[in-house]
């Protein structure tokens, strides 16, 4: 791991957006940057930056000792041997490389895999570059690494696979799944602790945290919630990040409710990214401001504002529950021991408001909509009715 970087940027038409709290999440990673540079021109073929800024970085890079520069942005394999032999240092990284780094570090198997790819490309060009300036006997050292190559790549489709269907595999059981999305640099997991009602220093933060999808499930009204968590959204071309979190776009696409936190980088397009992965209501929480102003306004079923009297996570429970979809009934049974089971049934499957007990059982419960059926069925064959209340709602 690098001790010490050199953050260079180029801005430009063709340039992706800044990376979010990149400088953060190489403070985590105990990266120490020690000199910034940047420009605004078109990519340059051979370094991805311009020949200037190479010129530029040099000497804070001798002077302050670094071992690496981090481009904040898209460089190939070429580019980066490129760079590192202009540069008075060890290693380059782009963006890429830095969130690669930062997701393994949380047990990321998928940006493990990923980083340990990037170095056996890197290493086969540096060989085959060698190979031509020296031409003698193959040693076999491209033909090392060529199989590393293509056994990290099969291992990195397998893990993408495995990471995605361990997370569709999972709460199965649960009436609705949550995600708890935003920006990479968002404060989600305060807004994810206080969804699922626990302490909010049991959450840690910081980019890119967590690295995996963390879920919990919690009852909210008449709901069993399997609400999930992880690493972010980037906005702007992120193919190459979604692929790293397959674990985590699957639990945003398979959301039926998006709770967005609107804070950080970028945090309307973001929220828009993920409202187009996931065709499902949202709850925003926000710090005062408006989000959404086109589009995805018409899902926002909720916003909920940090910084008033009442605990966040009462609010944002409530509102959450409310932007389930729920079906509101009154059960009718006859006097039996069946009915008896059937109202202890409906107090754990559902959220019952009341109990009347007079020449029949009456009660009043609200269910999951997709229960509905089931409850009917259950009530029935116990000898008992099913009417729906008037202030149903289906959200």
């Amino acid at each position: 791991m690098p001790d010490r970087a050199a953050l260079a940027r180029r801005d430009g038409a063709d340039a992706p957006p800044p990376t979010p709290a990149l400088a953060a999440l190489l403070d985590r990673l105990g990266v120490d940057v020690v000199a910034r540079a940047t420009q605004s021109r078109p990519e340059h073929g051979r370094y991805g930056v311009g020949p200037d800024l190479v010129e530029r970085l040099r000497a804070p890079c001798r002077d302050r000792d670094a071992d690496t520069v981090v481009v904040d942005g898209h460089l190939h394999e070429g580019q980066v041997v490129d760079l590192v032999d202009a540069l008075p240092v060890a290693t380059v990284w782009d963006r890429r490389d830095a969130v690669w780094a930062g997701l393994a570090a949380g047990d990321n198997a998928v940006a493990a895999t990923r980083r340990d790819l990037r170095a056996a490309r890197l290493a086969r060009r540096r060989a085959a570059a060698a190979r031509r300036d020296g031409p003698g006997a193959d040693d076999g050292r491209l033909a090392d690494l060529d199989r590393r190559r293509d056994r990290l790549e099969a291992t990195l489709a397998e893990d993408r696979a495995t990471a995605r269907r361990t997370t569709l595999d999972a709460y199965t059981e649960a009436d609705a799944h949550v995600a708890v999305v935003g920006p990479v640099d968002a404060p989600t997991s305060p807004v994810w602790a206080a969804l699922c009602d626990r302490p909010a220093a049991t959450a840690a933060t910081g980019p890119l945290v967590p690295a995996t999808v963390t879920t919990a499930v919690t009852r909210l009204g008449a709901h069993d919630v399997a609400a999930a968590h992880g690493p972010g959204l980037l906005d702007g071309d992120a193919a190459w990040y979604d692929a790293t979190v397959p674990d985590w776009t699957a639990a945003v696409e398979r959301a039926t409710l998006l709770v967005v936190a609107a804070d950080g980088s970028r945090a309307e397009a973001v929220g828009r990214a993920a409202c187009d992965r996931a065709d499902a209501p949202v709850v925003a929480v926000t710090a005062g401001q408006t989000v959404f102003e086109e589009g995805p306004s018409t899902r926002v079923a909720a916003t909920v504002a940090r910084g008033v009297d009442v605990p966040l996570a009462d609010r944002l429970r409530a509102a959450v529950a409310d932007a389930l979809p729920t079906t509101r009934l009154v059960v009718t049974l006859p006097y039996a021991d069946e009915a008896h089971a059937v109202v202890s049934w409906l107090h754990d499957d559902g959220a019952v408001a009341g109990v009347d007990y007079g020449d029949r059982i009456t009660v009043r419960v609200a269910v999951p909509a997709a229960a509905t059926t089931r409850v009917r069925s259950r009530v029935t064959s116990a000898g008992g009715t099913v009417a729906t209340r008037p202030d149903t709602t289906s959200s």
